[in-house]
């Protein structure tokens, strides 16, 4: 064992082992739908623009909508890539809603060359593309813990609905509907 960035790299490892078998038994399965009404995510950590030396909070970005649905990814995620173009394609059709991305990759040339290979109207549609270095800042304490996973938030970090895998079309409509018509939203 060794450390890196002050972390255990044998910790590292784990995850990752753990989190690969978790998605290889779930990418063909339906999403495991549950409520985290409870959580929040935390706003205040800054995290930075893949390819960008820029720096965001959650608040910063989910601020400007009343829903909006943050998805988690890594760059080693086999369905995350499914899951990300399909949120872009949604993002085209439904502006009322925040689209927010969340890789976990450890360090950000790896997140970059991931987010890079992705189609570019891909790209463009989910401009706040967020590295949370290896999960620390948001993932943990929200207890990610496979990917791909899909939360709908509001905008003052409230998770609504935490999806595993991959979220049916009509089932994150159901839910933002739910959402705006008991917060009397739009």
């Amino acid at each position: 064992m060794f450390e890196v960035n002050n972390t255990m790299y044998t910790t590292f490892k784990f995850k990752r082992i753990l989190l690969v078998a978790f998605i290889a038994s779930s990418v063909f399965s339906s999403p495991l739908i549950a409520d985290d009404g409870a959580k929040k995510v935390p706003l205040k950590p800054k995290l930075t623009l893949v390819g960008s030396k820029k720096k965001k909070t959650l608040g910063d970005v989910l601020k400007s909508n009343d829903v909006s649905i943050m998805q988690f990814w890594a760059s080693w995620c086999v369905g995350c890539g499914e899951v990300m173009s399909q949120l872009a394609k949604r993002s085209k059709t439904d502006t009322s809603v925040g689209y927010v991305s969340v890789s976990i990759d450890e360090d950000m040339p790896t997140a970059v060359r991931y987010f890079r290979s992705k189609p570019e109207d891909v790209r463009a549609a989910l401009p706040n593309a967020l590295l949370d270095e290896g999960g620390e800042k948001i993932a943990e304490p929200l207890n990610i813990t496979s990917l791909p996973v899909v939360l709908i938030v509001g905008r003052d970090g409230t998770v609504y609905q935490k999806i595993a895998g991959h979220p049916k079309p009509a089932d994150l409509n159901t839910m933002i509907a739910k959402i705006r018509s008991e917060k009397g939203g739009k």
